[in-house]
């Protein structure tokens, strides 16, 4: 498994080389994605609690939808399309409190459906990261039970979510990208 810096799927576009490797298709590549930064990761208010085009607030669909499509297809592009596989590691997401726990589990059923429906229809595996923290976690480790948080259902969603296409994606633009 051959990382790039960061883990981070610009720079693994940009910059990663792949070693030689002395027995033939072993070596796979990993990227994270957590983006964007203010509704994957981002603990302290102002965060965004809400993605995509289930947001009842200000955050709806638009450049983030595009940006998660673009960042598959250079993955794609750059290893997949050359019989070297991607993994895309994905976070699990912060919890807020309240109101905005509600709307936040909507919104990540949805992103998580549509982070990895991206990358499957653009050939890449892809797999939660879960670090255990009381409001980040997909399940509990001590008594083994969950998800308490809403995640059942994210992963099997992505197979029930259509190829993404312009009919059922905020702009056009998306068709575009999946297409290159």
């Amino acid at each position: 498994m051959v990382q790039s810096y960061l883990t981070n799927i610009d720079l693994a576009y940009n910059s990663l080389i792949i070693p030689e490797d002395p027995t033939p298709d072993r070596l796979m590549v990993e990227v994270h994605y957590c983006d964007p930064y203010e509704f994957a990761l981002k603990e302290d208010q102002p965060y965004d609690s809400q993605w995509g085009s289930v947001a009842t607030g200000a955050v709806t669909c638009g450049v983030r939808k595009i940006r998660c499509l673009r960042n598959s297809g250079k993955m794609k592009a750059k290893f997949t399309d050359k019989g070297i596989p991607v993994i895309l590691e994905q976070g699990s997401l912060p919890l807020p409190i309240g109101q905005a726990l509600e709307d936040h589990k909507r919104c990540r059923s949805y992103y998580t459906g549509y982070v990895n429906r991206a990358a499957l229809d653009h050939g890449i595996g892809s797999f939660y990261w879960d670090n255990g923290a009381e409001d980040f976690r997909l399940f509990s480790r001590s008594s083994l039970s969950g998800p308490s948080s809403g995640y059942a259902e994210c992963n099997n969603k992505r197979d029930s979510i259509k190829p993404l296409s312009s009919s059922n994606s905020c702009s056009g633009a998306e068709a575009a990208l999946t297409a290159n």
